[in-house]
């Protein structure tokens, strides 16, 4: 009964940290501080992380989960390694840094697969509710911000919101997990539904991610087939992919027409096909080389644009 009492402590925290973290970066926003370097900030930056391994250490503790504990133990013992690379004089920052991120946020993962229906039905609507009310500041940022924020706009080469999140493409994910949990949602009324999604398909617009739209209608196909447990319910697919078509469609011709170009980058496929090319080509260069670590950095050039490859490179 302890544990118990304990386990809904931890979840209660979880979701109000949740709803906080949605808002950690309104300060920048309100100030027009968007381009920061990595040790700028340094206190709010490792408030988070400190948050995150609160969070690991309270769920080892209150599930006596040993999995968990050996996870974390194998993960600091990595980060030490990059620590003294790093001091060694080799340029190991950015696989230091997926390190600490991976450390300090898995055990919110461990916590969440711990959830029973009720739980995760309250952690999707914080999500929701939360996607929309950011959503709507990226309408103020869109509208009447342009005196604090032209210059960072200017620098990546026009406007792209970012609400609270600090990075287009921060937000972009973000909506796009609120518009997923929306769509698969059975506990909110349709007229809502209708409300939030627009509201937040116009958002994800402003943003200007095409990484975000790519992981949301990924994420979505694979959600539809899930539910079905493998089996397609064609009809309510279609009506459901014609209904955020519809939304889509009206938005897009919405800013279109408006003052900003937002729909440039949009439709231009150059960066994001640099991209997969590069990628490629890291692929493509395997070479015995690659089962060593980067420890100079000679390929991250070719793995800049993905987490994923670019910590497997650091690590060899």
């Amino acid at each position: 009964m302890k544990i118990n009492k304990v386990q809904n402590k931890i979840f209660f925290f979880l979701c109000f940290w949740l709803i906080i973290a949605s808002l950690y970066y309104a300060p920048n926003l309100i100030e027009g501080q968007l381009l920061v370097d990595r040790d700028e900030n340094i206190v709010s930056r490792a408030a988070k992380y400190v948050i995150g391994i609160f969070f690991l250490v309270a769920y080892i503790i209150a599930y006596k989960d040993g999995r968990a504990l050996i996870h974390g133990i194998l993960l600091g013992i990595l980060l030490i390694v990059f620590a003294i690379v790093e001091l060694s004089g080799y340029n190991v920052t950015f696989g230091f840094d997926v390190l600490v991120v991976l450390l300090s946020f898995y055990g919110m993962i461990y916590i969440a697969s711990r959830f029973n229906l009720s739980e995760i039905d309250i952690f999707g609507k914080i999500i929701i509710y939360s996607g929309f009310f950011i959503s709507i500041i990226s309408y103020f940022e869109y509208s009447i911000f342009e005196s604090i924020l032209g210059g960072f706009w200017d620098k990546t080469g026009g406007f792209r919101s970012v609400s609270t999140l600090l990075n287009p493409n921060n937000l972009g994910i973000y909506l796009s997990a609120a518009l997923i949990l929306l769509f698969f949602s059975v506990n909110i009324k349709f007229k809502i539904k209708l409300v939030i999604g627009a509201v937040v398909v116009g958002a994800l617009f402003l943003s200007g991610s095409r990484t975000a739209w790519f992981s949301l209608i990924i994420a979505t196909l694979f959600g539809i087939v899930y539910r079905g447990s493998g089996a397609v319910n064609v009809m309510a697919t279609l009506r459901s992919l014609f209904f955020i078509a519809s939304i889509a469609a009206i938005l897009f011709i919405f800013f279109y027409m408006s003052i900003f170009s937002i729909t440039d980058r949009m439709s231009d496929p150059y960066t994001f096909l640099l991209r997969i090319e590069k990628q490629f080509q890291f692929l493509y260069n395997f070479g015995i080389d690659y089962l060593y670590p980067d420890l100079r950095e000679s390929r991250v050039a070719l793995v800049s644009e993905s987490g994923y490859l670019h910590l497997i490179n650091s690590l060899g």
